[in-house]
């Protein structure tokens, strides 16, 4: 069986991984990169293959001495990957944030991934399910917050990490533990639950629109009201209150500085629902297109909410908002799966 070293020199650890064939068998962790700590390494372990991974200026002859020993690569940005990256200098890519990108696509291919790396900076790296890495971010890791705080303040420790410690510290040392472990684990946890509510406001946004433009002002004419020649146009003298019980009404002639303001989107519904229900009739062609409409939009409308009070929402909310919206608006099959491809790979591209 082939015998694969793997090793890994970080800004504060060098190491070595031993695989025989995809099973890893034993990591070294290393002093240094001089000629006899790596001539040790080889001579205990008689590899077939040799990777290495650096993001330092290793020793000069390093790479000489790995190639003389057994097949050799070098990882980097011209490496065959299982990977492309579709970013703007793809040389710069850090040969540590390569190598988890193509673990992460080796071990959950075919979906999106958010592999986060835990060094000496820590890297948030996005795959996406075509197996495209499309950049991520870096942020101090965790002896990094220590130091920092330690080198540039005039009076706060350098403390070494620790395992137990309150939420709420009591002294010096416990809050930096909790500022520094907690603050990493609640950045880790934000990453990890993106909020997609700035996706899903435009199509929910839409959607409003076109009842504003269409339903509510069919309601508008069951009380008389024309259709203006201007679209926000208040109707003086003309009465358009739902009352939808429980002291609770929607009015749809509303105004504000003599301009007419249509009702939210939840008050919409609701007294397009009411007035359905007094008038006994409704635009729809028929009984089953008025309930898939409803059914339809108030998944909108909850999705909607959701995104505009705070909530965090998910890519499974954007999926159902983005499909509801084709099922409203566009009615070519075709043309609803480029629409829907299109919005996907933008979402995962930019």
């Amino acid at each position: 069986m082939e015998r694969t070293l793997c090793f890994d020199f970080g800004n504060s650890r060098l190491k070595c991984a031993v695989f025989e064939g995809r099973d890893l068998q034993q990591t070294i962790h290393l002093e240094n990169d001089s000629e006899a700590q790596i001539a040790e390494v080889l001579q205990n372990h008689h590899p077939t293959k040799i990777i290495l991974s650096s993001v330092i200026k290793h020793r000069e002859g390093l790479e000489a001495q790995l190639e003389a020993a057994a097949k050799f690569h070098m990882l980097g940005h011209a490496s065959k990957l299982p990977i492309t990256t579709p970013v703007g200098k793809p040389e710069t890519i850090g040969a540590d944030r390569l190598a988890i990108c193509s673990a992460a696509v080796d071990l959950f291919g075919g979906q999106h991934n958010l592999a986060i790396g835990l060094g000496t900076c820590i890297t948030y790296n996005f795959i996406n399910k075509y197996h495209e890495f499309l950049g991520g971010s870096i942020s101090p890791g965790m002896n990094m917050r220590f130091r920092a705080m330690h080198e540039q303040t005039a009076l706060l420790p350098l403390i070494e990490a620790q395992n137990q410690f309150p939420l709420v510290g009591y002294d010096t040392k416990t809050n930096l533990l909790s500022g520094v472990i907690l603050g990493m684990a609640k950045e880790i946890d934000g990453m990890n639950q993106f909020d997609y509510s700035p996706f899903i406001l435009p199509f929910a946004k839409s959607f409003e629109k076109e009842l504003s433009y269409s339903l509510v002002h069919w309601v508008r004419k069951k009380f008389d009201i024309l259709l203006p020649n201007y679209f926000y146009e208040y109707e003086p003298g003309k009465i358009a209150e739902i009352n939808l019980g429980r002291n609770y009404s929607i009015d749809f002639n509303q105004r504000r500085n003599d301009l007419w303001i249509s009702p939210t989107l939840g008050g919409q519904l609701s007294g397009f629902k009411q007035t359905v229900t007094s008038f006994g009739n409704h635009p729809f062609n028929s009984e089953e297109d008025y309930q898939e409409f409803l059914t339809i939009a108030y998944q909108i409308k909850n999705i909607r909410n959701r995104a505009c009070h705070s909530e965090r929402t998910t890519e499974q909310e954007l999926e159902k908002i983005i499909n509801c919206w084709i099922a409203k608006f566009i009615t070519s099959t075709w043309i609803a799966l480029v629409v829907k491809k299109l919005i996907e790979i933008f979402l995962w591209r930019y």
